[in-house]
């Protein structure tokens, strides 16, 4: 379109940060005034998509109570299975919420929470559009990775790793979701939350 209308083609990060803003998307039930301190972490997608490790989620859960916040593990009824082979590896201050909503009351959840943290799943894609802080995490192959399913809110941020992956992974045991470290997600996750604090004072 820009080559047509021969305008210069905004930049592919301010296309992201803008795209929600621009679709004129009512944010609805985020309540940007409250003061939660629940950072909801979504491990699971069913299989359908690749799966940062949930022993990485309990390191990033660590991180979380470190700096006092608190971590709230979301998802459906049957990812608690799953969730029961690694939840010793949690921090007891982690409040496990696993099929615990309806999809209305999840929808509520997000909007109540500070920040998420996931793998291209949906509920990435609604806090993303709520405006809250979030973090994506993918993997570097073509048709999943985070240029074609990134989130798009203006306090979003997608990682993955750099290189093009060409190795047959499962979506629940991915080298490149590996390659990812806590740390990293952390840090990332805390400039989101300090950039939307400053974009609500202004």
């Amino acid at each position: 379109m820009s080559k047509l209308l021969r305008l210069p083609c905004p930049a592919l990060d301010s296309i992201r940060a803008n795209a929600v803003l621009w679709s004129g998307i009512d944010f609805g039930l985020a309540d940007f005034s409250n003061s939660s301190k629940d950072i909801l972490l979504h491990p699971y997608s069913r299989g359908n998509g690749r799966e940062w490790p949930t022993e990485f989620f309990a390191e990033l859960a660590h991180l979380i109570v470190k700096e006092g916040w608190r971590p709230v593990v979301g998802g459906t009824a049957s990812d608690a299975q799953v969730f029961g082979l690694h939840q010793h590896l949690f921090p007891t201050e982690t409040l496990v919420a696993l099929g615990q909503d309806s999809l209305s009351g999840y929808m509520q959840r997000i909007a109540d929470s500070a920040a998420l943290v996931a793998s291209s799943t949906g509920p990435l894609h609604v806090a993303s559009a709520m405006g809250k802080p979030s973090v994506g995490i993918y993997a570097p192959k073509p048709r999943i990775d985070k240029h074609r399913w990134g989130a798009i809110g203006p306090h979003s941020c997608n990682l993955q790793q750099e290189a093009t992956c060409q190795t047959a992974c499962s979506n629940r045991d991915c080298l490149c979701m590996r390659a990812i470290q806590p740390a990293v997600v952390w840090q990332a996750l805390q400039a989101q939350l300090t950039a939307a604090s400053l974009s609500r004072s202004t």
